[in-house]
């Protein structure tokens, strides 16, 4: 039975990430890929808040975020200490300047750094429950 049901979960899951990796394959811009994100990961997969930041000095059109300040930029960066990806609790400043808002009632987020040839940045989820992304994860 205990195996059934986590088959069952991974089918749902395989299922969920196919549609969005279908999604992202077709976006042909980067608003088109925001829209397929926002969808995916609110409907899908219940994050309850998520940022895609934009490492650039080319100013982007809404609802993508630009972080144009090399200062900004780095200290998101430090927020990191080395490593690709962070999860868990972070003091709540940093996960409002991680979601580029004044303030936030997450509670723990998962973020991981987005290096591409010409395209630097951040994704990052983030929930209301304090355990949902953890630092084991």
């Amino acid at each position: 039975s205990d195996l059934l049901e986590n088959a069952r979960r991974n089918d749902q899951l395989f299922e969920k990430t196919r549609r969005l990796v279908l999604a992202l394959i077709e976006a042909n811009s980067w608003l088109a890929l925001h829209t397929a994100l926002d969808d995916s990961l609110r409907n899908d997969f219940g994050v309850n808040a998520w940022a895609m930041l934009h490492f650039t000095e080319r100013q982007l059109e809404r609802p993508l975020i630009a972080v144009r300040n090399q200062e900004h930029q780095r200290n998101i960066q430090r927020l990191f200490k080395g490593h690709r990806a962070i999860c868990g609790q972070l003091p709540k400043a940093d996960m409002a300047a991680l979601l580029r808002l004044d303030t936030t009632d997450m509670e723990s987020i998962a973020a991981a750094q987005i290096r591409g040839q010409d395209n630097h940045g951040l994704l990052v989820l983030a929930s209301q429950d304090g355990n949902y992304y953890r630092t084991s994860m």
